[in-house]
């Protein structure tokens, strides 16, 4: 892991640029969107308070040093800014505060979202490589299994059976890495809607019997935005109905969970960050 934090440093001024990736997105899907969006205003990046720059391109050297290809680092690196800037947005729009009314972390709330699904890395299937498109790490026009890249590859897929795992992967990895348990638990406690130790048990889930929960309120806005958004390739933005309908599957007790949420925070400003990212929202 020490290799990957000098490549962090040595490398953090040659990651894709945001506007870039937004517009390889719009060449890819137009912008179809219905009306769910709950008025907030959608926050960049750069307005978080405390936020650096080199804190923006010390995270993205991170996803690069960790993608298999420029394809699985546009999504997932893109997929984490944007949860992040869903989280800043609905904490700037509520006037969220910590329960004994000390304002929020900004920057701290800002690379959590950026962090939050890093272990994803770990458990590509099919990594979406184009011919000649590459990580840092892998030869040109290969695959995460070593495959040479084509014109048309297969699209960016992860190994469902392990996917649960990502969470405390990309926990484990933030802390190998050298980065503080404050900001490694938005990796570990953002799946679904916060996983208890009696639901790994009950549903015999691959992970130790723990709790996978929020234990801030910066955790929580993470854990909420990024049911609003998926890695699926292409990526899209998710509307209301087809968040409860997702939360669904997996109870009735998570759909409520996920009405409540959203009952509490409202609803993030997914048109906008559509037609900014010219993604379907739907």
């Amino acid at each position: 892991m020490v290799g990957i934090s000098i490549i962090i440093l040595e490398n953090s001024q040659e990651s894709a640029s945001i506007p870039e990736t937004r517009n390889r997105y719009r060449a890819m899907m137009p912008c179809q969107i219905p009306c769910h969006d709950g008025g907030m205003e959608f926050i960049a990046l750069e307005q978080a308070q405390g936020l650096t720059d080199f804190d923006i391109e010390r995270i993205a050297a991170l996803h690069r040093a960790l993608a298999p290809s420029a394809h699985a680092y546009d999504i997932i690196h893109t997929h984490c800014v944007i949860v992040a800037r869903l989280a800043l947005s609905v904490a700037r729009a509520d006037g969220l505060t910590h329960p004994d009314g000390t304002p929020l972390d900004e920057r701290l709330l800002a690379l959590g979202g950026m962090v939050h699904d890093i272990g994803t890395y770990q458990l590509i299937k099919s990594d979406g490589a184009h011919e000649g498109d590459s990580g840092d790490g892998d030869a040109a026009g290969q695959n995460s299994d070593g495959a040479q890249g084509s014109a048309v590859p297969e699209p960016l897929r992860f190994k469902h059976s392990k996917y649960i795992q990502h969470g405390l992967r990309g926990y484990k990895l933030l802390k190998a890495c050298g980065f503080g348990e404050d900001l490694a638990q938005f990796a570990r406690n953002h799946t679904g809607i916060g996983l208890t130790a009696q639901m790994v048990k009950d549903q015999k889930l691959p992970l130790p019997v723990a709790d996978y929960v929020p234990v801030t309120v910066e955790q929580e806005l993470v854990m909420y935005a990024d049911k609003f958004h998926t890695k699926s390739d292409p990526a899209e933005f998710v509307g209301y109905d087809r968040c409860i309908r997702r939360a669904a599957k997996h109870g009735e007790a998570n759909a409520q969970g996920m009405r409540d949420l959203i009952e509490r925070f409202g609803m993030p400003p997914i048109e906008q960050a559509a037609q900014e990212y010219g993604m379907v929202l739907r």
